[in-house]
């Protein structure tokens, strides 16, 4: 069974231009279906136009998108030329472009066993997948699979794993924040965070932590808990 949720990111103005993205309640500015017309187009027939005005922002998100596409067609051996083209000012209204436009689809897949008797223990396994994406470009999934047994009455071996993908453009895994289990009496919550990063030339430019936050329950239920991402209401 799998069934798919949109989710959004907020963008956080904050000095270091981190953001913490959860699941639920999110909405970021999504400029997915925003026009390039207008933006400089000062480029040659070799790659992007590398002389945009870092304060056009659909210059910025025209040379974003170009970057994309050559990173997708397996022409990116010369990217980090590109990227050393760029002015200090250009690569932070590319990672400004970047946030602003990052994206959210939550999907999850469900392998657990329904339960027909009590007296029986039963195998829960769900894999709850969120998936980034930059104006339809796939950016990284998060990944949470949650295992447990169930009986109706109780429940036990309660445990998640992570893993992940990065795709395309000058994205990087940095690790787990928060790998954690919160048993109770008839569920447990399950709550996985990792650091993903834009870094064009190794540099983190964009550091976004993905939360993925789950319950289980003793009845076999799963859910993806709806959670606000801190600073917002």
């Amino acid at each position: 069974m799998t069934d798919e949720t949109p989710y959004s990111g907020e963008q956080r103005s904050t000095n270091n231009r981190r953001s913490v993205l959860r699941l639920g309640g999110l909405a970021a500015a999504s400029l997915v279906g925003a026009s390039t017309a207008g933006a400089v187009s000062a480029r040659d027939d070799d790659g992007p136009n590398t002389d945009f005005d870092p304060d056009n922002d659909e210059a910025a998100l025209e040379f974003l998108l170009e970057m994309f596409e050559r990173s997708e067609n397996q022409t990116c051996s010369c990217n980090d030329e590109v990227w050393h083209d760029l002015t200090n000012e250009q690569i932070d209204a590319v990672g400004d472009t970047f946030e602003e436009n990052l994206n959210w689809t939550v999907s999850r897949e469900s392998n657990t066993m329904q339960q027909n008797s009590s007296d029986t223990w039963l195998p829960g396994d769900e894999t709850v997948k969120a998936e980034a994406d930059v104006a339809g470009y796939d950016v990284y999934t998060h990944i949470q699979e949650v295992e447990w047994d169930y009986n109706g009455d109780d429940y036990r071996a309660a445990s998640q794993e992570h893993d992940y993908e990065c795709h395309g453009l000058a994205c990087s895994f940095n690790g787990l924040t928060t790998d954690e289990l919160n048993r109770r009496t008839t569920y447990f919550d399950a709550t996985l965070a990792g650091e993903y990063a834009f870094e064009p030339l190794g540099i983190g430019v964009v550091e976004v932590e993905s939360v993925i936050e789950s319950r289980a329950r003793r009845d076999g239920d799963f859910q993806v808990l709806e959670k606000k991402a801190p600073g917002t209401d």
